[in-house]
């Protein structure tokens, strides 16, 4: 039985009331286990993101004023099969079905800090490879400095499928949103010769710029081969490994400080990989862009691991050179990772989706660096 205290709770954990207009239905408080919540509470740093905390009157009006079909009005001239994607009320895990085995749930668990071996014994290879790890469009080389805004969430399967487990439900459950719901302060971005997104500068970059209480200690890249490279500090200690800003970096093991639930600090590790992606190789050479990647996260120390699909689309202004675009993310719950008891859902389409509009200015090395 539901006690008025549990509610309560669960509604601190999980409101969304920013959305819509309808009271938050208590009946599915229980689909958190009590215990597991208290234990992951008071073990992690991840305190609420901002989705689970809500918003200010302000950020609600400007959600009843715009549409979604306003948010997705991308160019049809893009891929259309990718456009869908941002026109949809849900997104799956893959539409690939040769690659269905290979991007199936068993083989994406994480056991310590790498992705496990898979049923034969053999340790999970990385799906991607240079040869397969599509660049961005060659206009998207260099220094950008990247303005970011919230623009809405919803639930295709319903509110009673959020779980702490699910992506963005907390801070830095999510690389792709650290923060879920925040408008950071423009932060710098980098993109290597040839559209190669620079992994090493851009991540602690976009972290920090989404929570800014949380300061990055160091970052390790997978590059040519299968192995880390040696952690690169913030004081630039260990920073001149040639493969860490390697065009093929598909991993990323990140170290920060982050505030506790408990008051203080605590320094965490945050093992990302990616493990598929899409792209429109029709507008990758002129001035539309399109592309999904699909990534597994592991909070170390919380041993939380969560799944999601970004999704992205860009346009370049020819008379400015600026780029706009959109960012989607669908955040998925594997059937091995909830704890819904009974509660039916399909783990292959994602449980939350969330939606921000991107905006790019072409910058110098030098301004980047005062961003």
């Amino acid at each position: 039985m539901t006690t008025t205290k549990d509610a309560h709770i669960f509604y601190m954990i999980c409101r969304f009331t920013f959305l819509t207009s309808l009271v938050l239905d208590f009946s599915h408080a229980l689909a958190l286990n009590a215990i597991d919540r208290e234990t992951f509470l008071k073990q992690s740093v991840i305190t609420s993101s901002t989705l689970s905390l809500g918003f200010e009157e302000e950020e609600k009006q400007q959600q009843k004023q715009q549409g979604p079909q306003q948010l997705l009005d991308v160019d049809i001239a893009a891929d259309q099969q990718l456009i869908n994607l941002f026109k949809s009320k849900t997104i799956p895990w893959t539409e690939k079905d040769d690659r269905e085995r290979l991007l199936s749930w068993s083989n994406l668990r994480y056991s310590s800090s790498s992705l496990q071996n898979n049923d034969n014994g053999r340790r999970q290879q990385n799906p991607i490879t240079l040869e397969t790890l599509q660049a961005f469009p060659r206009w998207m080389e260099g220094y950008w400095s990247v303005s970011m805004k919230f623009k809405g969430a919803s639930f295709p399967q319903g509110r009673d499928k959020l779980t702490l487990k699910v992506p963005g439900a907390g801070l830095g459950t999510c690389l792709s949103i650290p923060n879920v719901g925040y408008n950071p302060a423009p932060f710098a971005y980098h993109f290597l010769d040839g559209g190669y997104e620079d992994v090493a500068y851009n991540t602690p970059r976009r972290f920090e710029a989404f929570w800014p209480k949380a300061k990055v200690i160091s970052i390790q890249t997978r590059g040519k081969d299968d192995n880390l490279t040696n952690p690169c500090l913030v004081t630039g200690q260990g920073c001149l490994d040639p493969n860490l800003h390697c065009k093929s970096n598909t991993r990323a093991l990140v170290q920060y400080e982050g505030p506790t639930r408990r008051g203080g600090s605590a320094s965490q590790s945050i093992d990302i990989s990616l493990v598929d992606l899409s792209t429109s190789s029709e507008t990758s050479i002129n001035e539309y862009y399109t592309t999904t990647r699909n990534y597994v996260q592991f909070n170390i120390q919380q041993d939380l691991q969560t799944f999601f699909r970004e999704c992205i689309y860009l346009t370049r202004r020819t008379d400015t050179g600026e780029v706009e675009g959109r960012l989607r993310v669908g955040a998925f719950l594997p059937a091995f990772e909830n704890n819904l008891g009974s509660v039916e859902f399909d783990d292959s389409t994602c449980v939350a989706l969330y939606d921000y509009m991107i905006s790019m200015k072409s910058i110098s090395k030098e301004e980047a660096t005062v961003i």
